[in-house]
């Protein structure tokens, strides 16, 4: 499992946008609010875990959200 690459897969999908910069902000690339929770849905179920929003909603960079993944399931 490469968790950066699956993360990146989803953050696109939930996006639309064509590349992944890990400094990107989840709002500024066209996600909304509702989106966010769709996009954790799809982590939480692909990965296993319960991310809540709280917790993306404080950084909802993709690095941050790659590093939160990655703690998670250490």
């Amino acid at each position: 499992m490469n968790i950066k690459n699956d993360v990146i897969t989803i953050w696109k999908s939930r996006t639309k946008y064509s590349h992944a910069d890990m400094s990107e902000d989840f709002f500024d690339v066209g996600g909304d609010s509702l989106g966010s929770i769709y996009l954790l849905v799809d982590i939480n179920n692909f990965f296993g875990i319960e991310l809540e929003p709280d917790d993306f909603f404080t950084s909802p960079t993709l690095g941050n959200l790659i590093n939160l993944i990655e703690q998670m399931l250490k």
